[in-house]
């Protein structure tokens, strides 16, 4: 939970401490959130700075003295001396390290394990978007209308659609039933935020999330909830009370009364899974434990339960507790290529994946993601296949100087093993960085006492790459520079 500041497409933009403090943990990779500094404060929060290019010159130093004593440019350096800033003092500059163009990653945590709401420190003018209430029930979905009153089924949980907002709560009858606050959220975790985020398999803030039907495993947002709502036959009062990020209550009210007969559920676009069912567009409800409907085989993973899917070639694994509650998934397979519906479901444990007949991928479009050899977990559904990887990685020498040397790597399938680069210059291991959004492999000379030289003359290069694979190249070349 951050904000991420654009720097118009430019690296090397200077980045200030915000306020005075030491440095306490820095970070160094090729993925995630790339170059980051940890900064605390004398308020005691924890400030971070990610995606950089470079830290500031003493940083950079003793990051680069710890890679090559370790002879890895991968870092995660807790300091004993911790580095002392000063507010307004430059400690680093913007970059594109790790994933993503040309941005300033920026966090404020209570510790290293929960992060603010940033909303609260920056003057964010997003506008509440409300988008409505949708119950979900055995008998289909039903979309609230604050125009008129609503038949709905006596029993439903409860998923609402809103973003840019900091409180939320339910209430009916003058009960409440449910609560989000969105102060602050754990990093230890993420994965039971995601839960609440990612339920209709939408992957942002403004897709519909559940506010009730979490039993056991509930995220750390949701500070109030019930199993299931059950209400009796009658007319009731249904509110939605919503903070947005300015501090500005909203109110939405609804009417509802519950029915045992004359109930007309909502036609959704494509096929919803659900704890009770699966819910096709036609509006048939498929609640088997197996079975097809159309082209699609639909499976129910019990909570509780322990389940495998053996298709040719590929073994699924649903360990117990996989999912918060009761859960159907569709399943399609031609060929190699097996489909999982839905995309994005409430998942806690990763399934476990298993290919007797070569490399485990997915493809997202035209993008094809390696997921492991003849074992993988997944975190998220969708397109899956197997495939043989043959092929090494190929390598292409771009620029040499003084200052820096710049090679293009390019995989044709599994894609590159980053933690099997290894270059040498004249013998000596160098910390060279991989971009993996554009696969190039940069090494710059930063200090002379330190790093090898680029004098003018003969110098030998090698380098010693993997696929995901582990199909190797070595490249060597003398060159001679002048």
């Amino acid at each position: 939970m951050g904000v991420d500041f654009s720097t118009n497409h430019r690296d090397g933009i200077p980045v200030v401490a915000v306020e005075d403090g030491e440095v306490v943990r820095i970070k160094s990779s090729f993925f995630g959130l790339g170059k980051v500094l940890y900064v605390k404060g004398k308020s005691r929060n924890i400030y971070v700075y990610a995606h950089l290019e470079r830290f500031r010159k003493d940083l950079e130093r003793l990051v680069r003295s710890l890679q090559y004593k370790n002879k890895r440019f991968f870092l995660d350096h807790f300091p004993e001396q911790k580095p002392k800033v000063k507010k307004g003092e430059i400690i680093g500059y913007s970059g594109e390290s790790g994933a993503g163009p040309p941005h300033l990653h920026f966090e404020i945590r209570r510790n290293m394990d929960i992060a603010f709401n940033p909303a609260f420190y920056f003057n964010v003018n997003h506008n509440l978007k409300f988008k409505g209430v949708r119950l979900l029930s055995p008998l289909g979905i039903f979309d609230l209308r604050e125009e008129d009153t609503t038949k709905i089924p006596e029993r439903f949980n409860i998923l609402v659609k809103c973003s840019y907002f900091v409180h939320l709560k339910i209430v009916i009858d003058n009960d409440t039933v449910a609560v989000v606050e969105l102060d602050s959220i754990p990093y230890s975790k993420n994965s039971l935020a995601q839960i609440f985020y990612l339920y209709e398999g939408g992957r942002y803030s403004d897709s519909y999330f559940r506010l009730t039907g979490y039993k056991d495993i509930i995220p750390p947002v949701v500070k109030k909830t019930i199993p299931e709502v059950k209400l009796a036959t009658g007319v009731h009062r249904f509110t939605v009370i919503v903070m947005d990020l300015q501090g500005r209550e909203y109110f939405f009210n609804y009417s509802v009364k519950v029915e045992r007969k004359g109930l007309i559920p909502t036609i959704p676009k494509d096929p919803l899974f659900t704890e009770y069912g699966v819910i096709f567009p036609d509006g048939s409800i498929f609640n088997q434990k197996t079975g097809t409907k159309d082209d699609i085989y639909i499976l129910k993973i019990e909570k509780d339960k322990s389940t495998e899917l053996v298709l040719p070639g590929l073994k699924l694994k649903f360990s117990e507790g996989s999912f918060p509650w009761d859960f159907w998934i569709g399943v399609k397979w031609k060929g190699d290529t097996v489909t999982l519906f839905p995309a994005y479901p409430p998942l806690v444990e990763p399934i476990q994946l298993t290919s007797s007949l070569g490399e485990i991928y997915a493809r997202n479009g035209n993008k094809v993601s390696f997921l492991g050899i003849k074992e993988a977990k997944l975190k998220t559904l969708g397109k899956i296949f197997y495939a043989r990887d043959s092929l090494p990685p190929e390598v292409k020498l771009l620029h040499i100087s003084q200052k820096k040397i710049i090679f293009s790597l390019k995989d044709n399938l599994s894609g590159i093993l980053a933690d099997s680069i290894k270059l040498y210059i004249d013998g000596r291991w160098v910390p060279a960085e991989y971009d993996i959004d554009n696969n190039i492999l940069t090494y710059s000379v930063l200090f002379s006492d330190l790093d090898p030289q680029l004098y003018k003359g003969k110098h030998d290069i090698n380098l010693k790459i993997m696929d995901r694979a582990y199909n190797k190249t070595i490249f060597h070349r003398t060159i001679w520079l002048k």
